[in-house]
């Protein structure tokens, strides 16, 4: 049979059902006409955003990795400096202290911050006082070895007993108080080798016209004295290493330009300036200067010629520590002994 012409070869094939099958792939090429523009739309737009995203990463990733390429290769100017072996040392406070006769103990000849040195009276020098007005002596060479300058120094007495446990039975004098052993025992403290000045006991006045070697003195003529002085006490007069002992004859008040005294031949010459000072007593020494706080004050320099409390590295001076029983002791002394230590003390 021949197959109409214009037929497909399917519809040649199976003729009726053929051309059914155009009418339906006409039909559904007509509805995709229709619908495939609105679908290309919406499938267009999501395409579109993926693609501008992916632009937008790829940009910043290759920003990014400008940055870092950039910060880790380019260079810069920079400087430093160094201040090495930095250290940190405590200063020192440290002294000496040599005695030019040791009685008993030893030197404290190298420097230390906490020494118990040699003693200077016992039985060797001082162990059978008698009424005198011949001194004792002994001195003490005190050498500042310390790295600060001391804002304090001072000499004070510790551990003072007035009449000790060792005294005899002959000692009728009190323990303590007035009368006592240690009021009996004069005491002077002086400092410097060639022309030593007065420590202890504390100046009162000078005197304002000259005495004589070998003159008869009733009378001491002074500038005003800073304390009023009592009827019968002993007094001294001080210069350069040279003193003597004078009682007062009549009570003098603040102010006075003379003391009256017992009659006495002066045994030296004694200058206008001399010191005019009540006689100094251990007990007196003991009572006055009892601690670090209120000791008595010394000068720095060379044998005290600096300032007030202020020892610089090797300052040095020699301490002079004179001691007698008074002229006026009596029966009720014998036997007797005191003690204490002296103490020399340094601060920063």
């Amino acid at each position: 049979m021949r197959v109409p012409s214009g037929l497909i070869e399917g519809e040649r094939t199976y003729g009726s059902a053929g051309l059914l099958g155009r009418i339906q792939t006409a039909q559904a090429a007509s509805l995709l006409t229709t619908i495939t523009p609105a679908v290309a739309t919406a499938t267009a737009r999501p395409r579109a955003f993926h693609a501008t995203f992916n632009k937008l990463m790829v940009s910043v990733l290759v920003l990014a990795s400008v940055g870092t390429l950039a910060s880790g290769t380019l260079a810069s100017f920079n400087a430093q400096t160094v201040n090495p072996n930095n250290t940190f040392q405590d200063g020192t406070v440290l002294m000496s202290n040599v005695a030019g006769s040791v009685i008993s103990g030893s030197n404290c000849a190298t420097a230390t911050n906490n020494g118990t040195c040699a003693t200077l009276f016992g039985a060797g020098n001082a162990g059978n006082l008698k009424p005198s007005t011949t001194d004792i002596s002994n001195t003490a060479t005190i050498t500042y070895l310390g790295s600060l300058t001391t804002a304090d120094f001072r000499l004070w007495a510790a551990n003072y007993t007035a009449k000790t446990a060792s005294s005899t039975a002959q000692c009728t004098a009190p323990s303590s108080g007035a009368g006592n052993p240690g009021t009996a025992m004069d005491l002077m403290v002086t400092v410097g080798a060639a022309s030593p000045k007065l420590l202890y006991p504390a100046q009162n006045t000078t005197t304002s016209a000259a005495i004589a070697n070998g003159a008869t003195v009733t009378t001491i003529s002074v500038n005003a004295t800073t304390a009023a002085i009592a009827n019968g006490s002993e007094i001294i007069l001080y210069n350069a290493g040279t003193n003597q002992q004078f009682t007062t004859s009549a009570a003098v008040a603040l102010g006075a330009t003379s003391i009256p005294v017992v009659s006495q031949t002066a045994s030296a010459a004694f200058g206008i300036g001399t010191q005019v000072a009540p006689q100094g007593t251990l007990d007196g020494f003991a009572s006055s200067y009892t601690s670090a706080a209120n000791g008595l004050q010394l000068k720095g320099g060379v044998n005290g010629a600096g300032s007030l409390g202020v020892w610089a590295a090797n300052d040095s001076s020699v301490f002079n520590i004179n001691v007698h029983l008074d002229q006026a002791a009596n029966n009720t002394f014998q036997g007797c002994q005191s003690q204490s230590d002296l103490v020399w003390y340094a601060s920063s």
